[in-house]
């Protein structure tokens, strides 16, 4: 990281006049703004790592692209050690203090390198300890620079959303994954193979790093003053400390799968399968991660006023997550089969079979995602540390036996078991703490997405009808019983559009 980036020294507190701003909108045009720009962040990197990873699956095939996956996965299990909850304390804190915002930032960043540090020593003990193959611990050491880099990248990527300029997010996302798409390629076709694409990953996260403090400073006004005193940036490590616990163990509900696949089974090809249909999942499921994302400081702020503003959202969201999750498993049953072997090659077919039930687990996903920062912003920390930690106990004890027993298939009932159970310890808690209404935000929209896939299965079972005109009977019972059931209440509906017309424009 270069010298210019941050110095040890003092500065005076700065007065952010965007977060201090008494403007009764100020929360929906910042909510929008925000979103606007992290989602096209995210749409640029998933469109782009979609793009890629087509390329580098068919490039490598399905058992060199299982060990990408795999140290991929090994090491981003590390990765919320390394920005040690961080995401959430920023949000948290210059939201309901945006005059102490450098204070924050400066605490944070010392907090940032020691956890980073640690992370990086421990990817690399474990790799050597757990991994008897000399090539998947020299790819998990390259890797282990990519963490570094990446997470002080993601450090940046926090501050500019924490402040509410996250206009910078968008535009280096948009540069540095197109970089590494243009580098990774041309590795492959010169023959690099697997080690080339790792290494492009390692090189392309530290240039992202270095430009985003340097445009940190610049958005700062000043170098970050690098708290060097303990008694300093202790309680900001403090307050992260519940975040890192929620994020540990929501983020090995994404990566452990593949890991765990990979030691049941022996079945090279099955994980690579495995792993790419596991991607599309994640890449299905951006909208959700940015949208808590950006909401974060602005629910911090209406929970601080009791507005009730932050239920609103979350309601929204949830209903959301069953329409989509539904159209997604009825599409990814219906098209799944032969689009996956027609994109990614005839060697992922098992892919393509499986994905349609995975799309399913878009539900859970996106209600683990979005709920848990509601409750943060709340402090109600223990209820997403718990529900999390659940989840992966769940995933653990099942994958072994159901991968020996169901191969592919057992790997995607082990991953929705393990997302089912934590969406629905969420929903309860936070329909204790009032922030959802259970019966119309779950129980509606869940007995209108089951109705749907019923609808569906039994055209085809009972009369006889093809895939197609299924799919129709069953969005046509889903769009229905979704107006029928009021879970899309007419007045949310005109003030949705009004929203989109007045503030998205602005």
């Amino acid at each position: 990281m270069p010298s210019a980036c941050f110095r040890i020294q003092q500065f005076p507190r700065l007065e952010l006049s965007p977060l201090a701003t008494d403007d009764p909108h100020k929360g929906r045009k910042s909510l929008a703004r925000n979103f606007a720009h992290l989602f096209g962040a995210r749409l640029v990197t998933h469109v782009g790592r979609g793009l890629y990873i087509v390329v580098v699956a068919r490039f490598l095939g399905p058992e060199l692209y299982a060990i990408l996956a795999f140290v991929h996965a090994w090491y981003m299990a590390f990765f919320p050690l390394a920005v040690f909850g961080l995401m959430g304390t920023l949000a948290r804190e210059v939201g309901r203090r945006g005059s102490e915002s450098k204070a924050i930032i400066g605490q944070s960043l010392s907090v940032s390198i020691i956890a980073n540090i640690s992370a990086a020593l421990l990817c690399v003990l474990t790799a050597w300890t757990f991994n008897d193959k000399p090539e998947i611990v020299a790819l998990l050491g390259i890797m282990t620079i990519a963490l570094t880099g990446r997470a002080l990248a993601s450090f940046t990527d926090h501050v500019f959303t924490a402040v509410e300029q996250s206009q910078y997010v968008l535009k280096h996302e948009a540069i540095f994954r197109s970089i590494e798409i243009a580098l990774g390629i041309a590795a492959l076709f010169l023959g690099a193979g697997l080690l080339g694409v790792v290494a492009v990953h390692a090189l392309v996260w530290w240039l992202h790093a270095w430009r985003g403090f340097y445009v940190m400073r610049k958005v700062m006004g000043g170098s970050i003053a690098l708290s060097t005193k303990y008694h300093e940036w202790q309680p900001i490590a403090l307050m992260a400390v519940p975040f890192l616990l929620a994020s540990v163990f929501t983020n090995l509900l994404l990566q452990a799968p593949i890991i765990l696949f990979k030691s049941a089974s022996a079945d090279t090809i099955a994980t690579g399968n495995f792993a790419i249909a596991v991607q599309l999942l994640l890449l299905a499921v951006a909208l959700p991660q940015t949208l808590s994302s950006a909401a974060l400081p602005i629910m911090s702020r209406a929970a601080a006023r009791g507005d009730g503003k932050d239920a609103l959202f979350l309601s929204v969201v949830i209903r959301t997550a069953f329409m989509v999750g539904c159209t997604g498993g009825l599409v990814g049953t219906t098209v799944g089969p032969w689009l996956i072997p027609l994109v990614f090659g005839p060697s992922y077919t098992d892919a393509g079979l499986v994905l349609g039930p995975l799309l399913w687990c878009i539900i859970p996903l996106m209600i683990v995602f979005t709920l848990p920062p509601a409750l943060y912003a709340r402090e109600a920390n223990k209820g997403a540390v718990l529900a999390s930690a659940a989840g992966v106990i769940v995933l653990v004890v099942t994958t072994s036996t159901l991968v020996g027993s169901l191969e592919l298939r057992g790997g995607i009932l082990a991953l929705a078991s393990a997302l089912s159970v934590t969406a629905t310890l969420l929903l309860y808690i936070s329909t204790q703490k009032r922030l959802i209404s259970l019966t119309h935000d779950a129980l509606k929209p869940g007995a209108a997405a089951a109705a749907s896939a019923a609808a569906y299965y039994a055209s085809q079972e009972t009369v006889g009808v093809s895939q197609i005109p299924a799919l129709l009977i069953g969005m046509t019972t889903l769009a229905a019983l979704t107006v029928a059931t009021k879970v899309v209440r007419p007045n949310e509906l005109s003030a949705a559009r009004r929203f989109i017309r007045q503030r998205f424009g602005q």
